[in-house]
């Protein structure tokens, strides 16, 4: 596994390997989604995870997030060593 996209709950890890948030995202690229309208979330900080913003009346944009996701995946797997070209 490369990527986990994370909606802050522990329990969504316990049958992972690394059942433990801190330790699963030393492993694999986290990725918290949200709209930008939403509070940030305590675990974002903690989990070692990128987080996306969605712009709620921007739709539009939608295109330059995704784009952005797969940008950070590959900096995080060429960092690592994990990126086959």
């Amino acid at each position: 596994m490369k990527c986990s996209e994370a909606v802050g709950q522990v329990w969504q890890f316990r049958d992972y390997l690394y059942s433990q948030p801190r330790v699963l995202f030393q492993h694999v690229y986290g990725v918290f989604v949200a709209y930008s309208t939403d509070p940030p979330n305590p675990v974002q900080k903690e989990w070692n995870i990128t987080t996306i913003k969605i712009e709620p009346h921007r739709r539009h944009t939608d295109k330059e997030v995704v784009r952005g996701f797969w940008d950070g995946l590959e900096k995080w797997m060429e960092v690592r060593g994990k990126l086959r070209r």
